[in-house]
């Protein structure tokens, strides 16, 4: 969504939006890239739009420097890229986080079966001071970057990370929004738009929302490994984490909803209840302004203020908040 979509949508809503900018280069803290190639020449990068070619990058200018240091480590050492067609080699991907405090990478190493990476994982743990290092089983023919079996082979656990100066801890399974410094600043004005009242949050991630408001919450998450992480930042205990399917805990709902939803949008269970419940506000964050459109007019509620979050720097992808009374 370009500047000219934005004005579109603040006149739509009549209500100004306005746009938000962080740092353009070196911003990205995660990088999920695609192995293919030969050995001894791989491609790590990503798909090329449209196609499973892959685009290699070499020292890309939106990676935070320290992933740039260990993608350089990774093609210095000897493995077999994967390749789709005949379903053999050892690599499929790596995803790379970095902590912005300790300067250094949870790796994790996607497998094309047991055993298949163990070798490249004992040789980059030698060659580079890593935050840890995971290995991820995927096998079969499936455009699924991760399977469900995780290993973890050295370092600490969880990847910490700090958030308006709380300690947060990371599985590589858990989602982690790339631009740090920028999503900070989304935090900040949550804070200051939240009313009160207390606060249920779905799709709810590791917490950080609801854990830098500090007030009493219950948070819904689906992924199990969500919940694991954010025990370990032991939360105060007014905040109850549920994991489950957001739709399934609209029972919940009281005065303040916030959500942080995927693509698709708010489930059309999520949107019966607030129609049926006692809501006074939602705070809706959007990575896809067409179903934040589409659930805020099925919704009717009144939009009162509206930020845009530049996320992706160099795109046209805007993330959007919304303050929605009722």
């Amino acid at each position: 969504m370009n500047e000219r979509d934005i004005d579109k949508l603040s006149t739509e809503f009549s209500t100004p939006i306005s746009i938000k900018e962080g740092k353009k280069e070196g911003w990205r803290v995660r990088a999920k890239l695609a192995v293919r190639g030969l050995p001894g020449s791989p491609q790590i990068g990503l798909f090329k739009p449209g196609t499973h070619d892959v685009e290699d990058l070499v020292d890309c200018p939106d990676h935070n420097e320290a992933i740039n240091k260990a993608l350089r480590v990774i093609r210095d050492h000897s493995f077999v890229p994967y390749n789709e067609t005949t379903l053999s080699g050892d690599l499929r991907y790596v995803q790379l986080t970095v902590s912005r405090q300790t300067k250094t990478v949870q790796l994790v190493l996607v497998s094309n079966g047991m055993g298949k990476c163990d070798n490249l994982a004992k040789e980059l743990e030698k060659a580079h001071p890593w935050h840890s290092i995971w290995i991820n089983v995927q096998e079969g023919s499936t455009n699924t970057i991760f399977g469900k079996k995780w290993i973890h082979k050295s370092g600490p656990k969880y990847l910490e990370e700090e958030l308006l100066g709380l300690p947060f801890y990371f599985h590589p399974a858990c989602f982690i929004q790339a631009h740090l410094d920028l999503y900070e600043e989304i935090l900040r004005d949550i804070r200051l738009l939240a009313g009160e009242g207390f606060i249920t949050e779905l799709y709810a991630g590791v917490g950080a929302i609801s854990r830098t408001l500090d007030r009493p919450a219950n948070l819904v998450e689906y992924n199990p490994y969500a919940h694991e992480s954010f025990k370990v930042a032991d939360p105060p205990p007014y905040l109850e984490f549920i994991t489950g399917k957001s739709e399934d805990h609209t029972d919940l709902f009281r005065d303040i909803l916030i959500v942080d939803p995927p693509r698709k949008g708010l489930d059309p269970k999520i949107l019966k209840a607030i129609a049926d419940s006692s809501l006074k506000q939602i705070l809706y964050l959007s990575c896809n302004p067409e179903s934040l459109k589409r659930d805020v007019e099925a919704l009717g509620w009144k939009l009162d203020q509206a930020i845009g979050y530049h996320l992706f720097p160099n795109t046209d992808h805007i993330e959007l908040l919304f303050s929605l009374r009722k």
